[in-house]
């Protein structure tokens, strides 16, 4: 769990396309502040998908604003990031005000504490290029991230051939399995025999019929 301060949520704000028009810094810290209490790994009591420090739906938001991120698991993980949680609701607010939000009070009126936050940004997140904070994944100039791992699906393609070579090796390796093992092969053999066997008359003749169009 990472809790981040007021003036470190009014970092993440500033440093990625600034709040949006018509709204302020200390505004956004406010919502963070109502929506998450500033945890960036929070998921809403209801376990409905609601993530991180503005509760970004996961299911409701992936097809519009999440599918660039790779799978719908993959947003769900990627939205603890405190940038790619503000990006996704900086887009959110611009669709469609403080609606998505009506359910915490809907326009947020700033205390005291979040006016000061914002007059005192922190941009240590945004500066961070990554950690346990989430870190600063650069979704500013647009969604650019389509696989948290790239490497997850080449992983996931060799686990496809080599699980069940491995199992079929274990499966062999059984002293317990030796009698089957020898029952199938026998059997693959004997299946080879009858196979020979119902096509020898026909190869034989295909093999005439080729002898005499070539005399």
């Amino acid at each position: 769990m990472t809790i981040l301060t007021a003036e470190q949520v009014a970092g993440v704000v500033n440093s990625s396309g600034g709040p949006p028009s018509g709204t302020t810094t200390a505004q956004w810290v406010s919502v963070a502040r109502r929506e998450s209490g500033f945890n960036t790994d929070v998921e809403d009591f209801l376990k409905s998908g609601h993530i991180g420090l503005w509760q970004i739906g996961s299911r409701e938001h992936f097809q519009k604003y999440g599918s660039n991120y790779g799978t719908e698991a993959q947003f769900k993980s990627v939205l603890k990031s405190p940038l790619v949680n503000w990006f996704v609701a900086r887009q959110l607010y611009m669709a469609s005000g403080w609606a998505p939000w009506r359910a915490s009070g809907g326009t947020p009126v700033p205390s005291s504490a979040d006016t000061r936050a914002a007059a005192n940004p922190d941009s240590s997140i945004g500066n961070a290029g990554g950690g346990d904070l989430g870190g600063a994944i650069p979704v500013g100039v647009g969604s650019v991230i389509k696989d948290l791992n790239p490497m997850d699906d080449v992983v996931a393609f060799l686990k496809t051939i080599t699980d069940p070579l491995l199992k079929f090796a274990e499966w062999v390796g059984n002293p317990h399995n030796w009698i089957r093992v020898v029952q199938v092969g026998a059997g693959i053999a004997l299946g080879v025999v009858a196979v020979s066997i119902v096509l020898r008359p026909v190869i034989d003749d295909a093999s005439s019929t080729i002898k005499k169009g070539l005399l």
